[in-house]
């Protein structure tokens, strides 16, 4: 990233900058990466499921597909059987899970066998949470260590 920035607000590149940048980078992003993921996984149960859903409500958005907000409601798939899916888009379903095991109910699965393509299932991991905090860790650390010594002189 230094590097980057030096190229681009035409300064020479420093090698021991983007170096030093690239090493706290590292460091401060993967120590930031496996605490979001421990925190993540220590979660309760119901807590994992709010995060699972909305991050499921990111992941439809970023995807075009437009969720409706509206309580939980049951969802027949047949006669007497029904599900609760986690949100709706016209015709389309949607169940987040969130966690290593995280599994589908048999509902759920019947759910998904019958709607097909018609229902979009997001399946997250801590490993995901690590991955979303450890970037902007990365990025930060790599320009702190480097943000007032590309200004002195040379």
């Amino acid at each position: 990233m230094s590097a980057a920035q030096d190229a681009f607000n035409g300064r020479p590149i420093s090698l021991d900058h983007a170096g030093e940048g690239a090493l706290a980078g590292n460091l401060f992003g993967g120590l930031a990466g496996r605490i979001g993921t421990g925190t993540a996984n220590d979660l309760s149960s119901s807590a994992k499921g709010r995060l699972g859903e909305a991050m499921g409500d990111v992941r439809s958005t970023i995807n075009g597909q437009r969720r409706v907000w509206a309580p939980k409601s049951r969802d027949y798939i047949a006669e007497d059987d029904y599900w609760y899916p986690d949100a709706r888009g016209g015709s389309t379903r949607f169940e987040d899970k969130f966690g290593y095991g995280a599994e589908l109910s048999p509902n759920q699965a019947r759910a998904q066998v019958v709607l097909g393509p018609g229902l979009k299932l997001y399946h997250f991991t801590p490993d995901d949470i690590g991955g979303l905090v450890s970037v902007p860790a990365t990025a930060a650390s790599s320009q702190a260590v480097n943000g007032n010594a590309r200004d002195l002189p040379r």
